[in-house]
């Protein structure tokens, strides 16, 4: 059982995989991350502005939103530039993927991803926006 960090770390889900996002949220709370998770990229902007989470978890691909993945990562970098982005897809080409870095993605990690490197990855770049 891992202690919690001196503040609690803010992590926002952002999925249109419903199943996915329920064992991420299961895993990242038990874990001491305060965790919000969402279908939409409208949603996920209104959590952003209300909550700043350290670290978004982004999916390319959102299915029925309005606003897709590089949008939601164009308007964050664009207003919230310390809040790590983490991109994901199962279905990401070589274009979408640079188009990810060129906005200021923080990692892009193709489906299925490990959880134990998610995790890593989600340390590591909330010890670089802390220190």
């Amino acid at each position: 059982h891992q202690v919690p960090p001196m503040e609690q770390q803010r992590l926002l889900l952002v999925d249109d995989e419903v199943t996915l996002l329920t064992t991420l949220k299961d895993f990242f709370e038990r874990r001491g991350y305060r965790v919000w998770v969402t279908t939409s990229g409208e949603v996920a902007l209104q959590i952003v502005s209300q909550h700043h989470p350290h670290a978004v978890l982004l999916d390319l691909g959102l299915g029925a939103s309005r606003i897709q993945g590089l949008d939601v990562l164009r308007h964050i970098k664009r207003q919230w530039s310390d809040i790590a982005v983490l991109m994901c897809s199962g279905s990401a080409d070589a274009g979408q993927r640079v188009e990810a870095f060129a906005l200021g993605a923080d990692r892009f990690f193709d489906k299925p991803f490990k959880l134990a490197e998610l995790l890593r990855a989600v340390q590591d770049v909330n010890g670089h926006r802390q220190s």
